[in-house]
């Protein structure tokens, strides 16, 4: 009997909508918990703040590396149940152990590549002490991050959106309130009270993952021995998407340690500044993020389903949404970009070039939304070459070459103008390149390509 997947049949509006929703209070926990994280370095000391900005790019590096397991393991899901191939426990399985096993390989490489990159920053020695500290045990904790990323992303395919928000959110919210206990009220290294947000983090991932796995035994995914021959089939599904996804994630992540790096070469000021305007553009991006959580179950049903009408309007459902969000918060963001500013306590030039680079950002995150969304379509739909090619032009064509040129200066204030410059072009480009491949993948008569269907 072919399964009910409820993502091909629901209205496209009220799927994209709802699941969005659902989405949206687990990610205002995680990115708020992101940007509480930094007001909490913030309040440690200034040079506190700076440590934990120079591992931004560390933790969006372990972030994109989860992401193509997750992804990988979501879209080959969505894809088989759409195309009326029930999930299995074995899959469940096969995703877990590839998680697990990509997560200790790279970590053990991590360990060594990832203090030996830091050492390049010119900051304070103490500054930087403590950064690859915090590096270390972040790096530690990518099992947990990974299992993560692929449970909840399993639960979204299976269309159990709202399952996999209350998990995440009651999984984030201990760790949310272990945090502040961690790093303030009895840190487990005094030294070095930095080590309490990796640790509150890490108890975050690891509740949320409990919960996903108990809903999954529920449905009866959970449990049994690997198989060695489907193993092999389903590890090679996840690699064609899963790699491509990675490098794009790599190729994002090796211009953004680029930054933090020339933003670091400019003083402590400018990178707690960076540091803020960081956390904040995360919380700004909330509703992209969970749009997006919500479009790519829903795309990878439909496309397997043999449904292009229905991708064509998921998709543009989904930008309208975003649009009238972005319209909104980047007013906030401009209008309360000097509160912003003060709440973290920066001193006075931090302050000023903070302010300054958050009015900048509101427009910036706008276009930065739409490349995210057309890097997302890019690697459903088919194309995560495209989408990788695309992003190293812009990165390393553009943003860094402009980057580097304005660092010659003695004005720290115009470094973001770099970065808001490129996300504005390179939203253009992605948005042209995305309408450009939805045309061709969704056109009448286009076939579905759906390889790997059988051994789900």
């Amino acid at each position: 009997m072919r399964p009910r997947a409820s993502l091909t049949e629901a209205p496209v509006l009220r799927s994209i909508a709802g699941a969005g929703l659902a989405n949206l209070l687990a990610s205002v926990i995680l990115v708020g918990r992101n940007l509480l994280d930094g007001f909490y370095a913030a309040a440690v000391s200034t040079d506190a703040l700076a440590s934990f900005t120079l591992v931004i790019p560390i933790i969006f590096l372990l972030i994109g590396l989860s992401q193509g397991v997750s992804v990988a393991a979501s879209n080959v899901l969505a894809t088989r149940t759409g195309a009326g191939t029930p999930p299995s426990p074995d899959f469940v399985r096969h995703a877990a152990f590839a998680a697990l096993t990509t997560a200790l390989a790279l970590g053990l490489l991590l360990a060594v590549a990832a203090p030996a990159a830091m050492s390049l920053y010119r900051a304070d020695p103490e500054v930087l002490d403590h950064a690859v500290v915090l590096a270390r045990w972040l790096i530690a904790g990518m099992p947990v991050l990974f299992l993560y990323g692929v449970s909840t992303a399993m639960l979204r395919a299976l269309g159990d959106a709202p399952g996999a928000a209350k998990a995440a959110t009651a999984g984030l919210l201990v760790g949310v309130a272990a945090t502040p206990l961690l790093v303030f009220v009895t840190p487990p290294f005094p030294d070095d009270p930095l080590v309490g947000i990796a640790l509150g983090l890490q108890l975050g991932y690891a509740c949320t993952t409990v919960l996903v796995a108990l809903r999954l035994r529920r449905r009866g995914l959970l449990g049994g021995r690997i198989d060695r021959a489907t193993l092999r089939a389903d590890l090679s599904a996840f690699a064609r998407l899963g790699v491509p996804v990675a490098l794009t994630n790599l190729v994002t992540l090796g211009a953004a340690f680029l930054i933090t790096g020339v933003v670091s070469n400019a003083g402590t000021d400018a990178t707690a500044a960076y540091g803020v305007v960081s956390r904040v553009d995360q919380f700004a991006l909330i509703v992209v993020n969970s749009v997006i959580l919500a479009l790519v179950p829903f795309v990878g049903q439909n496309f397997g389903a043999g449904r292009p009408d229905r991708v064509r309007q998921g998709v543009l459902s989904a930008l309208a949404l975003m649009l009238g969000c972005w319209v909104l918060l980047g007013t906030v963001l401009a209008l309360a970009a000097p509160a912003v500013a003060e709440l973290f306590g920066l001193p006075g030039e931090a302050a000023v070039t903070a302010t300054g680079w958050l009015r900048l950002s509101a427009l910036a995150f706008i276009f930065q939304g739409v490349t995210m969304t057309a890097v997302a379509l890019l690697q459903v739909l088919g194309r995560p070459g495209l989408a990788l090619v695309a992003n190293a032009v812009h990165l390393y064509a553009l943003l860094v070459p402009w980057l580097f040129l304005l660092a010659s200066g003695d004005d720290p204030a115009v470094l973001y103008q770099a970065v808001a410059g490129a996300q504005i072009t390179t939203g253009v480009a992605f948005l042209l390149i995305g309408a450009w491949v939805l045309r061709r993948r969704t056109a009448p008569g286009t076939a579905v390509d759906k390889e790997g269907a059988a051994h789900a």
